[in-house]
């Protein structure tokens, strides 16, 4: 089987059942409840693009448990209705907001080949714990790379920028490790361990990858894992 010339989005729900959802939600979300109250959230103070954003409370908090604790109890932020971001980017918030009403992820062009931008999006959906959106995102960025020509490895930077927002188990870190080890030849590898600061744990994750995944059967490309099974990459919903 030939893999296709442009990869399509994976079709995932993005929408968690009410009746799963209510065992961790406070409430069962209606449409009613938007009407209600609205909170501000104030984001990127500490990177000097700071903007403020409003936003329906109970929708933030119905997909969101880092929200629902900010503003619940006797926390500051459940009194006044604002919520500080200060070292988050307003863009990505900007995504997130619009991704809750409409529950789809709206990129223009540039955003959907901003690996970077896309990276920061998954790992802002980890922060916030809305899985749903951590997916949106991880298979908008495994679609950006994958239909990108020629198909390139994630830069230093961006693997520098993974393992630092991320956990050991996290799908980012297992998306880059499992597209070094399909697309680059070990010794290529080795040879870039000279010339790249790369995190230990890279290293460690790619190693452990080339270890298990040969020898490959001939035709592989068919078997490449976020090609055949981008579920991999997402997170339990």
């Amino acid at each position: 089987m030939t893999p296709p010339s442009k990869y399509e989005p994976q079709i995932i729900s993005t929408l968690i059942p009410a009746t799963e959802r209510d065992s961790i939600a406070p409430v069962k979300l209606r449409r009613k409840d938007l009407q209600k109250t609205v909170i501000q959230v104030n984001v990127g103070q500490e990177i000097d693009s700071a903007e403020s954003f409003t936003i329906h409370k109970e929708l933030v908090c119905y997909y969101s448990p880092f929200f629902r604790a900010a503003l619940g109890g006797s926390w500051a932020e459940a009194e006044t209705g604002i919520v500080n971001l200060p070292t988050d980017i307003p863009d990505v918030f900007e995504t997130f907001q619009a991704w809750l009403y409409t529950q789809t992820l709206e990129l223009d062009e540039t955003q959907e080949s901003d690996v970077t931008f896309l990276m920061e999006l998954q790992a802002f959906g980890d922060k916030m714990a809305v899985p749903e959106f951590q997916n949106a995102a991880m298979d908008a960025l495994r679609l950006a790379k994958l239909n990108s020509k020629p198909l390139t490895l994630f830069k230093l930077s961006e693997i520098e920028f993974a393992y630092q927002h991320t956990r050991a188990d996290s799908p980012l870190r297992k998306l880059i490790t499992d597209m070094y080890v399909w697309e680059a030849h070990m010794l290529t590898f080795i040879d870039n361990l000279a010339k790249n600061s790369y995190p230990m744990a890279f290293v460690v994750d790619v190693t452990k990858g080339y270890v298990t995944q040969f020898p490959r059967p001939k035709k592989s490309s068919t078997l490449k894992p976020y090609v055949v099974a981008p579920e991999n990459y997402f997170v339990p919903s």
